[in-house]
């Protein structure tokens, strides 16, 4: 009794040998053609990715660069008034400098 309950749904839920070689080409076919177009999308929407993220991968260096550039300009202006400063102050200097000289020949 026992074997019988176990043998009957292992028949009852086997395939017919008997498979159609047109319909099993054809379901190759088809499932190629599934394939191949998932595989196209995917390709194209993995395309249009990477040009999105390349679009904003090349803003953000150009948006880096012109900072850097900026930065590079105020530090120029700012290295420029310090020797414009340093110059002047020196210059400063040597007239009093020179001044003292010119009084300290007048008083001998």
């Amino acid at each position: 009794m026992l074997l019988l309950i176990l043998i009957i749904p292992i028949i009852s839920f086997s395939q017919d040998p008997r498979i159609d070689a047109k319909k099993l080409d054809s379901l190759k076919q088809k499932i190629n053609h599934q394939n191949n177009q998932l595989r196209s999308e995917q390709d194209s929407f993995k395309k249009k990715q990477d040009s999105i993220y390349y679009a904003q991968m090349d803003k953000r260096i150009a948006k880096s660069m012109q900072e850097n550039l900026e930065y590079s300009r105020q530090l120029e202006q700012q290295h420029r008034r310090q020797m414009y400063i340093r110059i002047a102050v020196g210059t400063l200097f040597l007239i009093l400098v020179i001044l003292g000289l010119i009084r300290k020949r007048k008083r001998n």
